[in-house]
């Protein structure tokens, strides 16, 4: 069994070469695909949060409660200022 080279994998004479070369039209719309189905997943997601960005801004929805500030525990120690 011989080593696959660049040259053989890339050559569109030979069989791999031909079949690399079929096959990349179906990876493509594959690829294509996925990307149309995450991008069309975002936009509705968005549309989402803007229509309750809205709906809080009209007062229709309250606005979620704010997170507690973050407690660090040097902040709590007493400082020696010297």
């Amino acid at each position: 069994m011989s080593k696959l080279t660049h040259a053989q994998y890339f050559d569109p004479n030979t069989d791999l070469g031909r079949r690399r070369l079929a096959s990349i039209p179906e990876k493509f719309e594959r690829i294509r695909s996925k990307m149309w189905d995450a991008d069309l997943q975002w936009l509705v997601e968005e549309h989402q949060r803007q229509e309750e960005r809205l709906a809080q801004k009209q007062g229709l929805i309250p606005y979620p409660p704010a997170p507690e500030p973050l407690q660090f525990p040097s902040a709590q120690e007493p400082h020696e200022h010297e």
